[in-house]
């Protein structure tokens, strides 16, 4: 009986012990399974995430590749080893006949150029393209200009490799120079011009220098005092010649400078034609030319606007007709009233002669700044080539049109259309030329660094018979009227001067511990004309402004508007 239990316990030790090993080679079996399954698990999702990965990277790159090709300004063509076209920027399409450059993928060059005729393949660049193949090395390269009707281009074809041989394909780079080609064409003709124009401004004024000097030298050795009034005669008219030149040479830097400005006058239209007739009849009777003038009638005479700018321009182009008609030959001045509304009239102004003509080649560049329609007229006719160009910048700031009908050897035909405002005058208001007042007893002070201009100024004043004073400098001026601050009834003032000019001066004076130092008129007596300028002397207390080169009539409306008031007192 107890054997029968050892035997039973043994067999079940036996069980226990077979099925524990069972258990624990199964448990082996399940980790080794998991382990299994778990690297399985991994190596997916790893793969997974790495194709993602590599998948996304490789869409931004082709995407970054794309826009690149959409934005790259130059037109780049890439061939493979049998020059079939692989890819390419998407501005091909500027220089091919085709919607979308993945059309061309696959097509050999020689198809390309067959099917398309794309005028950018000359026989140049197909024999570079050639040469560059053959050179069957990395880096060969070879850089060509080409010239079609569609611009200029400059050319870069080189060959390249994938890493695995010596020779993958060609790319060509094509760069569009046209522009820049034009550019500098323009840089150098503009250069040439300004050269040119400063060997014509050195002729120009050199010859009235010249007359100046030469017609000074005859007057003092002469005796004959008809022989010294035709040099006076002469020398005024160069002096003047001169002046207008430098007035054109300052009038263009301004244009350059965009610092032109217009003033707004009242003035006499008619009164103005009379004054630029009187200003260039003695030129175009010398020349025996007829001048005929045919004037509207019914143009307001009154008008507002610059008219020594519209005076400026009208003398310009008819001392141009009169410069190229031949003697014998007729130049005509008209304005005609085109339009006239309540406040506005539209006028043409039409200058016209019978001489050399333009041909429509000149015409293109007539109204360039330093140019000259014909370079040959410059040497027989002489002229600086500022003045047409001055003239179409000075109309166009008036908001008119000017332009010029012509054909070579038929004459010229100048026609500017523009606006002015008209000026309502009273029934009592008549403009005339002013007449001298008698101001004995007055007294005036002029100040100048420069004693002809004071001379200049005192002859013009002679016949009121007015007391002058004269300050050579600032430190003078304000010196004599601190001493004296009750005998001066009006200063007459130049801006530039040395040390001190008549702003500062103007300033000094009206800061003296006197009443008559607020109250004494003080004009400006200056070159600078423009409106920022007559701005600056009333800010420096000036009370007005008298241009140079001053006029009698000018000097003496202003000197009246200030001292007439005074004869009663």
């Amino acid at each position: 009986m107890e054997n029968d239990k050892s035997d039973a316990l043994a067999a079940l030790t036996r069980e226990l012990r077979e099925c524990k090993a069972e258990n624990n080679r199964l448990a082996r079996e399940l980790r080794a399974a998991l382990r299994r399954i778990d690297i399985l698990r991994l190596n997916t999702d790893t793969q997974f995430d790495l194709t993602k990965s590599i998948t996304g990277e490789k869409r931004q790159q082709e995407l970054y590749f794309n826009l690149m090709l959409r934005l790259y300004p130059d037109i780049v063509f890439v061939f493979d080893d049998e020059l079939k076209f692989t890819i390419g920027t998407q501005n091909i399409t500027d220089i091919i006949d085709v919607e979308d450059v993945s059309l061309l993928r696959g097509h050999t060059l020689a198809s390309i150029v067959d099917r398309y005729c794309p005028s950018i393949f000359t026989d140049e660049m197909l024999d570079a393209i050639e040469r560059v193949k053959t050179g069957n090395e990395k880096g060969v390269e070879n850089k060509i200009d080409i010239s079609t009707e569609q611009g200029q281009f400059e050319v870069t074809i080189l060959s390249f490799n994938m890493g695995k041989g010596s020779y993958s394909g060609i790319l060509a780079i094509i760069h569009d120079i046209t522009e820049v080609n034009l550019a500098k064409e323009q840089a150098e003709a503009g250069n040439r011009a300004k050269s040119e124009f400063l060997s014509r401004i050195n002729h120009e004024i050199r010859t009235p220098i010249h007359t100046i000097m030469g017609m000074t030298g005859v007057a003092i050795n002469s005796d004959d005092l008809e022989k010294k009034n035709a040099c006076l005669d002469k020398i005024n008219t160069a002096s003047k010649h001169l002046l207008d030149l430098f007035d054109d040479i300052m009038d263009m830097s301004k244009v350059e400078k965009n610092k032109l400005d217009l003033t707004v006058n009242h003035f006499d239209f008619q009164e103005m034609i009379h004054h630029v007739v009187k200003t260039l009849r003695f030129k175009i009777e010398e020349k025996k030319l007829r001048f005929d003038i045919a004037l509207d009638p019914d143009i307001p005479p009154a008008l507002i606007g610059d008219d020594v700018k519209l005076a400026q321009i009208i003398v310009k182009l008819l001392s141009n007709a009169a410069k190229f008609t031949p003697a014998g030959g007729t130049v005509k001045l008209q304005v005609r009233r085109l339009q006239d509304t309540a406040g506005w009239v539209q006028l043409m102004i039409a200058v016209s002669d019978d001489g050399i003509g333009i041909s429509s080649e000149q015409q293109t560049r007539l109204f360039d700044s330093f140019e000259q329609a014909d370079g040959s007229n410059t040497r027989k006719f002489g002229g600086a080539g500022i003045g047409l160009a001055l003239v179409w910048n000075i109309v166009t700031m008036m908001g008119g049109k000017i332009w010029v009908e012509s054909e070579q050897g038929k004459g010229a035909k100048f026609i500017i259309t523009l606006r002015l405002k008209k000026r309502v005058l009273d029934d009592d208001m008549d403009e005339k030329e002013p007449v001298a007042k008698d101001y004995s007893g007055k007294t005036i002070l002029i100040v100048d660094d420069m004693a002809v201009n004071q001379e200049i100024i005192a002859s013009m004043l002679q016949d009121t018979h007015i007391r002058i004073y004269y300050a050579s400098s600032g430190i003078e001026a304000i010196n004599l009227f601190k001493n004296a601050p009750q005998l001066y009834d009006l200063i007459l003032m130049d801006i530039q001067m040395p040390e001190m000019d008549g702003y500062a001066v103007t300033r000094a004076i009206r800061a003296l511990p006197f009443a008559k130092a607020k109250e004494v008129p003080v004009l400006a007596l200056t070159a600078n004309a423009m409106y920022a300028d007559e701005r600056l002397s009333l800010d420096a207390g000036m009370n007005g402004h008298i241009n140079k080169p001053v006029s009698k009539k000018e000097i003496l409306l202003k000197i009246d508007s200030y001292l007439a008031p005074l004869l009663s007192i």
